[in-house]
């Protein structure tokens, strides 16, 4: 009797699971091994083939933005899990380029750390990285997301709520005298970006470069018409391509992250890069003489004491008033859907946030060193 109740056991189990094979959803994805699977919550239009690269950042006092784990995805056809997108591992080139289907590029963190928190975010194409950084060219897109903090088990499912955006943004410049200037002849020469780098890092947003060159930028005079314009960056070639993200000293940098909600931190953050704020540098000269050399800052307001971080898909025209004494920065923001969104001859004031930058005052045609004009340090965020 004993034998046929185990074998009725054996029976029915073998039965159970058949029924639970025959009523599974047709769309149900099981993640592959002990890994984690990902799912493109953000209804993003990306076309079969896609591929991408996760990487998983320490979240604690210890770890935090170091890299713990990553995973190479694709979005083949039709794989879904109820209305997003589910991204199956992959083995890609160092390019990010498609090479199969490999269920062990799956992203899967350490035993020890199952069930911890991490800092998530992903590149598209899935090109290498080097110790959780990006080198880019800035005349391409270059598409990423901000992190957002999971929990990863190595089982179950993360839904990627964060939107990929080219991380590219916008800088331009308008050139005015001031009507104290108004009589005085003015040239603008050598105008260029300092500090605009080439490596973005996505768990801080920290830019950084290998090189120390200069980024130039391209002014066209202007016609006197009474509004004392004198250059302008006239044509979309005109202004340079930077990263988009946060430039500014470390210390600064971890004032700023300890603030971002979505962060979370509880304490301050130390895993970061050495960096410093954009600058703008041209020569200046006036009724002849000089050239003075100038420098001002981008990505610090001084009249706000803060720190500013540069959007994707974002355009910024520097408005800068010239006197033979100082320069006066308004800087008008515009946000974009796209690049193709700009127009040239653009009105950009029609959608602005104008934001006053102060004034840098110099009295010597050898140094101006806007430092010197106002204190910066740990407590501009």
């Amino acid at each position: 009797m004993a034998e046929l109740r185990n074998t009725y056991s054996i029976f029915a189990a073998a039965v159970l699971l058949l029924l639970c094979s025959c009523t599974k959803e047709s769309d149900a994805v099981v993640p592959q091994g002990e890994s984690t699977g990902f799912l493109l919550a953000t209804k993003a239009q990306a076309a079969p083939g896609t591929t991408f690269r996760i990487l998983a950042y320490g979240s604690t006092e210890a770890d935090h933005f170091n890299v713990i784990s990553e995973g190479t995805y694709s979005l083949q056809q039709d794989k879904k899990f109820g209305e997003f997108p589910y991204l199956t591992a992959s083995a890609l080139d160092d390019n990010g380029l498609l090479l199969a289907e490999d269920p062990t590029k799956a992203l899967a963190v350490p035993y020890e750390q199952a069930g911890n928190s991490f800092y998530i975010s992903y590149v598209s194409p899935g090109k290498i990285h080097s110790g959780g950084s990006y080198e880019t060219d800035l005349a391409e897109p270059f598409y990423s997301s901000d992190v957002q903090k999971t929990v990863i088990n190595n089982y179950g499912l993360v839904e990627m709520t964060k939107e990929l955006y080219d991380r590219r943004a916008k800088i331009g410049f308008r050139f005015f005298k001031t009507q104290e200037a108004a009589e005085k002849t003015m040239e603008i020469r050598d105008l260029a970006i300092v500090g605009a780098g080439n490596i973005y890092w996505p768990a801080s947003k920290q830019i950084t470069s290998a090189t120390e060159d200069n980024l130039p930028a391209t002014l066209q005079p202007v016609a006197a018409d009474g509004s004392l314009q004198i250059y302008e960056c006239k044509e979309f070639d005109d202004m340079p391509f930077v990263l988009s993200g946060i430039y500014a000293p470390k210390d600064t940098v971890a004032a700023h992250l300890l603030k971002d909600e979505s962060y979370a931190l509880e304490f301050a953050p130390t895993n970061l890069q050495e960096s410093n704020y954009l600058l703008v540098q041209f020569n200046l000269v006036v009724d002849g003489g000089g050239p003075l050399l100038v420098t001002a800052p981008l990505t610090y307001n001084a009249a706000a004491d803060k720190t500013m971080v540069l959007e994707p898909l974002t355009t910024y025209m520097y408005n800068i008033y010239v006197s033979g004494t100082y320069i006066k920065t308004i800087l008008e923001v515009t946000p974009l859907q796209g690049w193709e969104d700009i127009e040239f001859g653009w009105e950009i004031k029609d959608n602005t946030e104008k934001v006053y930058f102060g004034e840098f005052e110099f009295s010597q045609w050898e140094e101006n060193p806007w430092e010197d004009n106002k204190d910066i340090n740990s407590s501009n965020n």
